[in-house]
């Protein structure tokens, strides 16, 4: 009880802190089927290019510690996530964050995540991919204003 108190407040302060350095937190929902049967580690955001319109890579996602907690007397399933971009540049480690695991009721193989986004450069468009060890899908139909 006491360390998940400790680990929400961390949480609340660094995002707290977060536009201090420069971003906006967004938040990001998306579902991911065939997640365990794909094996898939993480996303990426794709950013539409205002002048081209052709969407480019911005961020990469990825996820870890994929765990199953009990919470009040329910099973709750969370997971961690690394949003690895700063300014649209991949490579450049941000916050370790974690969200809980909600599961569409018509298929127990995909997720619905909600992640916090934390956007460095300007509002625009995206769309997303994700990726596993095997390569990349293809950019989601739907698209997303942040």
């Amino acid at each position: 009880m006491c360390c998940r108190i400790l680990r929400s407040a961390a949480l609340a302060l660094s995002l707290l802190a977060v536009p201090m350095l420069g971003c906006e937190p967004k938040r990001v929902q998306i579902q991911l089927d065939a997640f365990g049967s794909s094996g898939i580690e993480g996303i990426f955001l794709y950013r539409q290019n205002p002048a081209g319109g052709a969407f480019q890579r911005a961020c990469e996602i990825r996820f870890s510690d994929f765990q199953t907690i009990e919470r009040r007397g329910q099973t709750v399933e969370r997971i961690k996530y690394l949003q690895n971009c700063v300014d649209g540049e991949i490579g450049t480690p941000a916050l370790l964050l974690e969200t809980t695991v909600r599961r569409p009721g018509n298929d127990p193989d995909a997720i619905l995540l909600e992640l916090w986004y934390l956007r460095f450069e300007a509002a625009g468009t995206y769309k997303a991919s994700a990726f596993n060890a095997a390569g990349e899908s293809a950019l989601s139909a739907a698209s997303l204003p942040l």
